[in-house]
């Protein structure tokens, strides 16, 4: 992923969408001169009102194209949009487009709340990583803090980075730097603070970094998964790299379930396979699952029958876990199960 592509995607989920139906898998697709196109979470809209729609506002313009996610997001004013491409998905050339919406109006899907603090600035011990990554305007470039983040594998992180070139390596040395003196017992507690309450962004992003450094702490998860639902993208953004880079073992999620139930029903459509995944990976009890899945099946069955090379694989590792290790096989099935919790 080049830093472009990150930093689009930390300012701006992509995303297209679906018809909705009867059938349990309530999804549609077709073939675009690019490849597979698969659109999930249209409810009240049907596929060809979302193409008309998009034609409209942008003349020229179709669902398949990358830059519909700004039309869906600033004109049709879609809660939120997400689009994932897949290379050589069904030939060396062919692509696949994963397209997944919350519609206009679906009060149901908020990102948390954040309350204000009476600090307005760069706190001084965060300045410094976020000055370096900022530009003439103002704007924070996300890709010049996160881009080597996205790495869990060392070697592949070192790879990766020289491929970018040299400015790439200086970003993430800085980022390590600031990372490595940050691992004491109050630089937790104010990350976490921080990522909690305070009202400059920014901060929020070099908190979700600090707690990185933290993966031993179940509190550190806890807070990561609320930053996941942060009313600023870049900031949901640094959370999920910090979450994606950190090395998996038994959590206790119980503390966190409220915001994992709001994640797995809809809230930051973008994180939602990397969220069932963890949540498997981490070995999630099962007494949980009247808690994430109960009575909010919708996007974990869209998921669990999707076409998407990864969605089933992510939301069948999550069910199998809430269910004690036990694959029911057909999507018919586990509705069923999800529905009896």
């Amino acid at each position: 992923m080049s830093m472009h592509s990150l930093k689009s995607r930390a300012i701006i989920a992509v995303a297209c969408t679906l018809l909705g139906s009867a059938r349990l898998s309530a999804q549609a697709s077709y073939d675009s001169p690019k490849g597979r196109v698969e659109v999930l979470g249209l409810e009240r809209w049907t596929l060809k009102m979302l193409q008309d729609s998009v034609s409209h506002y942008v003349p020229g313009q179709q669902l398949h194209d990358a830059a519909c996610m700004a039309t869906l997001r600033y004109k049709l004013n879609f809660r939120d949009a997400y689009v994932s491409r897949f290379l050589g998905f069904s030939g060396k050339d062919s692509e696949f487009l994963s397209i997944r919406l919350v519609e206009p109006g679906r009060e149901s899907a908020q990102w948390r709340a954040l309350p204000q603090d009476e600090f307005h600035s760069m706190m001084p011990d965060y300045a410094p990583l976020l000055i370096a990554a900022t530009d003439s305007t103002g704007g924070i470039w996300p890709g010049r803090l996160l881009f080597g983040m996205q790495f869990s594998d060392s070697a592949v992180r070192a790879q990766q980075i020289a491929r970018a070139g040299v400015t790439a390596r200086a970003d993430d040395d800085r980022v390590r730097a600031f990372l490595a003196g940050r691992r004491s017992e109050s630089d937790h507690r104010r990350a976490v603070q921080v990522l909690d309450s305070n009202s400059v962004f920014g901060n929020r992003i070099a908190a979700a970094l600090v707690l990185s450094n933290f993966p031993e702490r179940d509190d550190t998860w806890h807070a990561l998964v609320r930053a996941l639902r942060d009313p600023h993208e870049t900031v949901r953004g640094a959370a999920s790299a910090a979450l994606r880079q950190m090395p998996r073992r038994p959590v206790n999620w119980a503390p966190a379930g409220g915001d994992l139930r709001a994640l797995l029903g809809g809230i930051g459509l973008g994180d939602m396979e990397m969220v069932m995944s963890m949540l498997a990976t981490t070995q999630v009890s099962p007494a949980l699952s009247a808690t994430l899945v109960g009575k909010n099946d919708a996007w974990i069955m869209r998921l669990l029958t999707a076409e998407a090379p990864t969605a089933p694989r992510s939301a069948r590792a999550l069910l199998v876990a809430l269910n004690n290790g036990t694959d029911l096989g057909t999507a018919a099935a586990w509705k069923t199960w999800m529905a009896g919790l």
